[in-house]
């Protein structure tokens, strides 16, 4: 029910989970793989096309509301494999708390509302975890399967084989029925993903695994300057150390910022409880956290601001604080442990209001100004929140999909026809007029406050503009966010600067 309350099924998805919806849409439309969408990370579009295959005859909204309410029932049955997982390591009672820290964890609840790939990954890679602490070598078979899903829905799940392989040899003592079921665990992961593989190169050149691994970035940065010359060993170790610095500073401060509010004092005393008990299977569990946390040291040394890199270990950080709880007498009794949830859904109940009240509010008022703009104009300033014209247009064009770029530095892009034009250098509105009339420039998105200052002059006194032409005013919506849309008048703009 929470993320029922907080999902926002009245605004489309966007970003990465408009490029989901299209490949799993032009799946249904075209019946063909999609050629110059995603590229890699298909997984979820692959899940998401069959419910959309079933649902077809149906509206864009309707299509968005599955692709939603996929990810939130993936997120909420991710507690199933959870509580078996942390049933490894503590009783039933301190492992339903810790199936409560992550269900209610606040990051995890947004994250499931935004129909993308998260809650689909970290479902897989929880039943991974499961399926390597069971006491059967034979579970190696499921275990690779799994991981073969899991690399196909996010390209680092490959990651996890070299973890699984170090702990099964050293669980099970090397012998030939071990050895015959990881070659077998290894012909499954590759049966599995040899189909994809294929239709990835057809469709787009790259079998989006080898083409994705961690030294790519690095490597291309290594070598840029290059041409003919010499590579300036100095350029590259200064590069490589800004890099790992920034990969560190990055990583610590996002594992903070997801430890708040549930886990910020809870993980600490978990991992105390741990060193000093020297619990084998959590060592375990820390070797394979290690490896989880490999992809988001590298977004974060590309300075990817985006916190969802660490939430595949919110599983194994309710774990660790189920662990620690578990140590304290106080706990052993009923009356304690009801006090202890509540007071999880309370702090993740004011936390999300806290952040997400308010975004709400300006994200749904700005989609209905997209959809008036998309309308109206054959080019925009690249407002606030105007990836949003993305998703307005497609539900205005539905059910065609949108045209996706297939050449140049745009390859991949899902194309609108309404153009949103970046703020150049230009020193007054005037002269960015200008520039962009070739590029398509009808009209400005005002706000109230402007990521540009010039535009802030033209909401306060837009009588010393008399070229922009008022066509929408959110006050006459009664938002409460002040947007207002002017047409540009190039009749009068020419006669006022000819």
């Amino acid at each position: 029910m929470v993320r029922i309350n907080f999902a926002t099924f009245d605004i489309p998805v966007s970003l990465d989970g408009l490029e989901y919806y299209s490949f799993a849409y032009e799946i249904v439309f075209s019946s063909n793989f999609p050629v110059g969408i995603l590229g890699t990370n298909d997984g979820w579009g692959l899940f998401l096309s069959i419910f959309f295959t079933i649902f077809s005859n149906t509206d864009f909204m309707t299509l968005n509301f599955i692709q939603k309410s996929s990810s939130i029932i993936l997120s909420v049955i991710t507690i199933i494999p959870l509580y078996y997982l942390c049933r490894h390591f503590v009783p039933e009672r301190f492992a339903v708390i810790g199936s409560a820290l992550f269900i209610l964890d606040p990051r995890i609840i947004t994250n499931s509302t935004l129909g993308i790939t998260e809650p689909l990954f970290i479902f897989l890679n929880t039943i991974i975890l499961v399926s390597v602490f069971k006491n059967n070598s034979r579970f190696i078979l499921l275990t690779f399967v799994l991981i073969a899903l899991s690399s196909i829905v996010r390209y680092e799940g490959l990651l996890m084989i070299i973890p699984i392989s170090i702990i099964y040899f050293i669980r099970f003592k090397p012998n030939k029925k071990l050895v015959r079921n990881f070659l077998i665990g290894i012909i499954l992961f590759l049966i599995l993903l040899a189909p994809i593989i294929v239709l990835r190169m057809d469709a787009n050149g790259m079998d989006g695994l080898s083409s994705h691994i961690f030294p790519s970035y690095i490597s291309a940065e290594l070598i840029e300057d290059s041409g003919n010359k010499l590579v300036d060993v100095d350029s590259n170790d200064n590069f490589l150390l800004d890099f790992g610095k920034k990969s560190i500073f990055n990583t610590l401060k996002y594992i903070v910022w997801v430890c708040v509010p549930l886990f910020v004092v809870l993980l600490p005393i978990g991992l105390y409880k741990i060193f000093k008990d020297k619990n084998n299977k959590i060592n375990y569990l820390i070797l394979l956290s290690a490896f989880m946390i490999i992809p988001a040291l590298y977004a974060y040394g590309r300075e990817i601001q985006e916190p969802r890199y660490l939430l595949v270990l919110i599983p194994i950080f309710s774990v660790v604080s189920a662990y620690g709880l578990s140590k304290f007498q106080l706990f052993s009794k009923n009356l304690w442990m009801v006090i202890f949830v509540i007071g999880i859904l309370l702090t993740s109940i004011l936390f999300l209001w806290y952040i997400q009240d308010e975004q709400y509010i300006i994200k749904k008022e700005t989609y209905y100004v997209s959809k008036v703009v998309t309308d109206i104009a054959t080019g925009v300033n690249n407002y606030e929140r105007a990836y949003l014209l993305k998703p307005a247009e497609l539900d205005q064009k539905w059910p065609k999909p949108l045209e996706v770029s297939n050449s140049g530095e745009l390859k991949g892009e899902i194309i609108t026809h309404t153009k949103r034009i970046v703020f150049d250098d230009s020193p007054d509105l005037e002269r960015f007029i200008q520039n962009s009339r070739s590029l398509g420039l009808s009209h400005l998105v005002v706000f109230e406050n402007n990521q540009e200052m010039i535009l802030d002059k033209v909401f306060v006194e837009p009588e010393k503009y008399p070229y922009l032409e008022i066509e929408f005013d959110s006050k006459e919506m009664n938002f409460m966010n002040k947007i207002r849309i002017y047409k540009i008048n190039y009749v009068e703009f020419d006669r006022m600067f000819e």
